[in-house]
C-alpha cells in the first residue's frame, strides 16, 4: 500500500515540475531591437499575477500575449483596488479592439487614482503592439510595490534610458545602443 502512495506522490511531483517548466517556457524571450527586459523582474511579476488571480495562461500562451488585451491587468488592479473597474471590463467581448482600448483607458485612469506616477504608466502600443513590454512589467511591479506586496516592497524600479535596446544574442555583453 505504501508503494502505491509513493508512486502517486512521485507522479504528482512530476506533474508539478512539468507545469512549472511549461510556465517557465511561457516567459517571453527578448526580441532584437526592443527595449531590454529584466527577466528576473518579469518572472517575479508573472508569478505574482498567477498567484494573485489563481489563474495561468492557457496552452502555449506566453507572458506578452497573456497580458495583451488588458483583461489580466484589469483583474490585477481589481484585486489590488477593489471595485476600481466596471465588471464588464474584466470580461472580453466580441469587439476585441474597442474593448481592449476601453479596458486600457480605464486601467490607466484607475492606476492614476491609485497614485501611480505617469512615468510608470505604459502606452497602449507598449502592450498591444508589444513595443515596450518591460515598461508594462515595471508598471505592474510598481502597482505591487504600492500595494505593499512583500516581494516588491524593497524593489528598486528605476526607469532605464530610452536607448537601452536589446541587440541580440550575438552580443554577449549586450551593449547599450547609443
Amino acid at each position: 500500500m505504501n508503494s502505491l502512495k509513493g508512486n502517486s506522490l512521485a507522479i504528482e511531483r512530476m506533474r508539478e515540475k512539468d507545469e512549472l517548466d511549461r510556465l517557465a517556457n511561457q516567459n517571453t524571450s527578448q526580441r532584437r531591437g526592443t527595449p531590454r527586459r529584466d527577466i528576473s523582474l518579469q518572472q517575479k511579476v508573472f508569478t505574482w499575477i498567477m498567484e494573485l488571480l489563481d489563474e495561468r495562461p492557457k496552452g502555449k500562451t506566453d507572458y506578452d500575449h497573456w497580458l495583451q488585451d488588458g483583461v489580466i491587468l484589469v483583474k490585477v488592479l481589481q484585486c489590488v483596488m477593489f471595485n476600481s473597474v466596471p465588471t464588464d471590463m474584466v470580461i472580453p467581448k466580441m469587439q476585441k479592439l474597442d474593448t481592449t482600448q476601453d479596458r486600457l483607458k480605464i486601467l490607466k485612469k484607475y492606476l492614476r487614482r491609485f497614485g501611480m506616477v505617469e512615468e510608470y504608466i505604459f502606452d497602449d502600443a507598449d502592450l498591444v503592439e508589444f513595443k515596450n513590454i518591460p515598461r508594462v512589467t515595471r508598471c505592474v511591479a510598481m502597482l505591487a510595490k504600492m500595494a505593499n506586496v512583500s516581494a516588491f516592497t524593497d524593489l528598486d524600479l528605476e526607469i532605464p534610458p530610452e536607448n537601452d535596446i536589446y541587440l541580440g544574442d550575438s552580443d554577449e555583453e549586450q551593449e547599450h545602443h547609443g
